[in-house]
């Protein structure tokens, strides 16, 4: 019996090398496992971010790649059109916080109350604890550009650069609940979360009510991702989505990387055929080797 991946070809490109133990790795060493062609990239190590041999691939999966090289990818007629996971214009605007929270909200999802501030002087003008601030340039990642105050007054100076997402802190239970999804599978990890520090402790991972996976698959097809985390709190009226984070690392989630290359699996077979049609397919023997990928013991 062929492998369920067998005469697929997946290209991974990771913002930095993934290590040996993290779920990246299992999912490379999983795809391969079903018989999938699988080249690893680190596109930030390469001058030419998106070689021409990418072109040749069913499917070209990204997890933590710079924004410009994403936009680069996008602008390219000859990459754009190729079959990206996550697609490359969703993951794009989700990096905008000002942008997800409008999504969210005129799709009914419900979040926190937010309202954008231009300048630092507008935010103390018209907010105060409790609130999250948050910079609307998400790319330099969830942590950074977050300042939470439960109290107190918000600092004198800036403590980052603007424009500003405010956003209604929202009483829960005390407990951060992240669903992470890969196509229709859904984990619900239950964390305790520091406010001083951000440090999270997981308290366990568990499978969601129908509820909070419906919520999760709707916020994935609203925002056009397939791989991806959100966090939400729990209030009296229900989950409020606080946060999405496209491919996040799926770290102490058993079981991720099975499903996550599971579903990429699916994915590559769906646009497999047209993608064979379409362009030409160099055989692995004849790829030139990659000083990236050698470098990196990819």
């Amino acid at each position: 019996m062929r492998p369920h991946g067998a005469g697929l070809r997946i290209a991974l490109a990771w913002g930095k090398a993934p290590k040996p133990e993290s779920v990246p790795k299992g999912i490379a060493a999983r795809l391969r496992a079903l018989g999938v062609h699988v080249r690893e990239h680190l596109p930030h190590d390469d001058a030419d971010a998106w070689p021409t041999w990418t072109l040749s691939f069913d499917l070209v999966v990204h997890r933590g790649v710079r924004s410009e090289r994403l936009e680069a990818a996008l602008r390219d007629p000859a990459t754009s059109v190729l079959p990206w996971c996550n697609p490359l214009g969703p993951t794009l605007e989700v990096a905008d916080r000002w942008t997800l929270q409008t999504r969210l909200e005129r799709a009914g999802v419900s979040t926190p109350p937010a309202e954008r501030r231009e300048t630092w002087s507008e935010v103390l003008a018209r907010h105060a604890p409790p609130c999250v601030v948050k910079r609307v340039d998400g790319r330099a990642g969830r942590a950074a550009g977050v300042l939470l105050r439960r109290a107190g007054p918000l600092p004198a100076a800036p403590p980052f650069d603007g424009p500003y997402l405010v956003q209604a802190l929202v009483p829960g239970d005390g407990i951060d609940r992240t669903l992470y999804v890969a196509g229709t599978r859904v984990f619900l990890a239950l964390k305790r979360v520091d406010a001083e520090s951000g440090r999270s402790e997981l308290l366990g991972v568990t499978t969601p009510n129908v509820r909070a996976r419906d919520l999760a698959l709707r916020t994935g097809t609203v925002l056009g991702l397939e791989v991806y985390g959100l966090d939400a709190i729990e209030t009296p009226v229900g989950l409020v989505v606080v946060d999405v984070n496209p491919f996040p690392g799926f770290r102490g989630i058993p079981g991720a990387a099975e499903a996550i290359s599971l579903h990429l699996v699916r994915r590559a077979r769906s646009v497999a055929p047209k993608r064979q049609r379409t362009s030409p397919r160099s055989t692995p023997a004849t790829e030139p080797a990659a000083p990236a990928d050698r470098e990196a013991g990819l």
